[in-house]
């Protein structure tokens, strides 16, 4: 059992995806996801005080349920190309996984389908 994410982005623990969260957000200089208030560790830091999703899209993956819901098919592309503009920053242990997703979210995005998480 794990998570199982649509359009081939993720097939994984739910541990390991919540690591590759926290590296992204590590990556954009982003406050470390445990800190985050929601994120099951009674984190000190608000949501609100962070960019929002329109600013930045890698909010709409961060601040995500990883296990239901989806990522619109309008925020994909958006998503994607802020997850690639991460890639030099990221530790190299995770870039793989980071295209993969990048791949998938531009096919959901051309398909103009949601990207669906199971």
């Amino acid at each position: 059992m794990g998570l199982a994410i649509s359009h081939d982005c993720w097939h994984g623990s739910y541990r390991s995806f919540r690591l590759w969260r926290g590296n992204l957000a590590r990556a954009a200089g982003l406050p470390p996801l445990d800190s985050m208030r929601g994120c099951g560790f009674g984190g000190t830091v608000s949501w609100e005080t962070l960019p929002s999703p329109e600013e930045d899209a890698l909010i709409v993956l961060l601040h995500h349920s990883d296990c239901d819901g989806e990522i619109a098919s309008r925020d994909a592309s958006r998503l994607a190309d802020r997850l690639e503009s991460l890639l030099p920053e990221i530790d190299a242990d995770w870039r793989r996984r980071t295209m993969k997703f990048v791949d998938g979210l531009r096919e959901a995005a051309s398909l103009g389908e949601d990207v669906e998480f199971r």
